[in-house]
C-alpha cells in the first residue's frame, strides 16, 4: 500500500501497489488532536488559524546559503496570516532563522508531527519545505494545499526526488 502508487521508484514498479486513501486520516476527530497538543503544552487555539507552515531544514544544510534564509523570511513577510515555523527535529540552534520576533509567526515544537498541524489548522493554505517527506504527506492529505519545495534553493541535487515532487504537483522553486 502506497500513498502515490503511480509514482513509485523504477525498481519497485513491477511490484503490486494499492493506493492508501487519506480520507480516514482526514476524518480523525479534532478533539483527539487538541488533546495531544494540550498534553505536550501547546495551546490548540494558536494552531487553528495557521495559514502557512514552513518546515525549516536543519541549519547545517543551510549554512552559507543566505538565499535560503532570505526566501523563508520573504515567505513570512508576504503572508498576511499566521505562519508556523517547524524546525528540523534534530536542530540544536534554536530559532536560527531569527523569525520568532515576527508578529505573525509562531514556532512549533520540533517534535510534533507536521501532519497533525495539516489536519488541524482550519486556514492552512501553504506548506513550504525542502526535501522532507512531510511535503509528500501534505499533498496526500490535502490536494488543495499549495506545497512548495525549496530543494533547488539549497542546491539539493536529487533529481529523482524533485521529479517525484513535480509529478504530484509540489512546486519545486529555485
Amino acid at each position: 500500500m502506497l500513498t502515490f502508487p503511480d509514482h513509485v521508484r523504477p525498481e519497485l514498479a513491477d511490484y503490486p501497489a494499492e493506493p492508501i486513501s487519506s480520507a480516514p486520516l482526514r476524518s480523525v476527530n479534532s478533539n483527539w488532536i487538541e488533546s495531544y497538543f494540550s498534553a505536550i503544552g501547546i495551546e490548540p487555539a494558536t494552531l487553528a488559524d495557521i495559514e502557512s507552515i514552513i518546515l525549516a531544514t536543519h541549519s547545517s544544510a543551510s549554512d552559507g546559503n543566505p538565499c535560503y534564509r532570505k526566501t523563508l523570511r520573504n515567505e513570512i513577510r508576504n503572508t498576511s496570516g499566521i505562519v508556523a515555523v517547524k524546525y528540523h527535529p534534530r536542530e540544536t540552534d534554536g530559532d536560527y532563522l531569527g523569525v520568532a520576533k515576527h508578529e505573525n509567526t509562531t514556532i512549533l515544537p520540533q517534535s510534533i508531527p507536521a501532519e497533525l498541524v495539516y489536519l488541524y489548522a482550519n486556514r492552512l493554505t501553504t506548506v513550504v519545505g525542502t526535501i522532507s517527506t512531510a511535503l509528500l504527506t501534505a499533498r496526500w492529505i490535502d490536494d488543495d494545499l499549495e506545497v512548495i519545495s525549496l530543494a533547488d534553493v539549497i542546491d539539493i541535487g536529487d533529481d529523482r526526488l524533485k521529479t517525484m515532487f513535480r509529478s504530484v504537483d509540489i512546486d519545486v522553486r529555485s
